[in-house]
Order: structure tokens, then C-alpha cells, then sequence
């Protein structure tokens, strides 16, 4: 089985559903991950479309994960600089103002951290489906035009060893 993805995939979330569409063409389908992403779109879209959702680029980042970025800036050179650019309190506001959102619109507990955190939760899906096809034939997932996806891409690559399937 073949599947590839491309430069029309923003996103680590949809090109993993390109090569999940692409597979199920194919043979069986991703099961696990298919219903996860199916939710996540359509929580997405709900948040997209409501006038009521808070605004920002940063609003979907939880509290930890700001203050992570700021106290793991020493870690990789250069990033210190970025991140002190960065309004700290702002970015917590927000994500704190997400938080309030999310339990207001009355998402489950799972759902909200699919929402705050897709790739983890939908990349263990994936291998974990895709490990059971795989025990039964070959599988070749191709990236094409891979550096026009590389901001997005190259750190889940790297980190794809740290996600454990299902």
C-alpha cells in the first residue's frame, strides 16, 4: 500500500488524514483514527465558526505550554531572545480564556485535549492502526515537496519515536 502527502497539507492533522484517506482507498480503513479526526474537524469548525470563540493566534496554547516555551528557551540557543520577545501574560490570558471557553461549550474532557493538542492523541491513532494493517502488508507513506512542509512536519518526524500507539 501506497500513500502520499504534499504541500496541501498545512498541517501534521491533515496530512495524517491524507494518507489515512488514501490507505482506506486501498484497503481497510484507519478506524481509531478516522473517528478521532472526524471529531476534531468538526470541534474545529464549531470553534471556527463561532462569533462567541476568543480571538488569537496563541489562544489554543494552555498555561503549561507557555510557560514551557518560555522556561525551555535556554535550552535551544537563540530561542531566549524569541521568547522574551513574547507577551507572556498575554499568551496565559488567553489561554486561560480558551480554557473557559472550551468547558462552557461544554466539550468533554477528551475532547478539549484533542482540541489543545491534536498530534500526540491523533498520532497514536494513527500508528496504532496503521501497525495492524501493516502486520498483514507493506506500507510506504511518502512525503512530497517535503521542504515546503518542513516547518510543520520535521519536528513531529523527529519526535515520532516519543508517540506510542493506543
Amino acid at each position: 500500500m501506497l500513500a502520499e502527502s504534499d504541500e496541501r497539507q498545512k498541517d501534521v492533522p491533515a496530512t495524517l488524514n491524507q494518507f489515512a484517506q488514501q490507505l482506506a482507498e486501498q484497503g481497510p480503513s484507519l478506524k481509531h483514527f478516522t473517528e478521532r479526526y472526524k471529531t476534531y474537524r468538526q470541534k474545529m469548525h464549531e470553534i471556527e465558526n463561532d462569533p462567541k470563540a476568543p480571538q488569537g493566534w496563541g489562544a489554543l496554547v494552555g498555561r503549561t505550554m507557555v510557560r514551557a516555551v518560555f522556561a525551555g528557551a535556554d535550552i535551544v540557543p537563540g530561542v531566549r531572545k524569541v521568547a522574551t520577545l513574547l507577551p507572556e501574560d498575554a499568551l496565559e490570558e488567553q489561554a486561560s480564556e480558551w480554557s473557559a471557553y472550551l468547558v462552557e461549550k461544554a466539550f468533554n474532557k477528551d475532547d478539549i485535549a484533542l482540541i489543545r493538542d491534536p498530534v500526540p492523541i491523533l498520532t497514536a491513532l494513527f500508528f496504532k492502526d496503521l501497525n495492524e494493517i501493516a502486520e498483514k502488508t507493506p506500507i510506504l507513506l511518502i512525503f512530497e515537496n517535503f521542504e515546503a512542509t518542513r516547518p510543520e512536519l520535521q519536528e513531529w518526524l523527529l519526535r515520532l519515536p516519543e508517540y506510542k500507539p493506543c
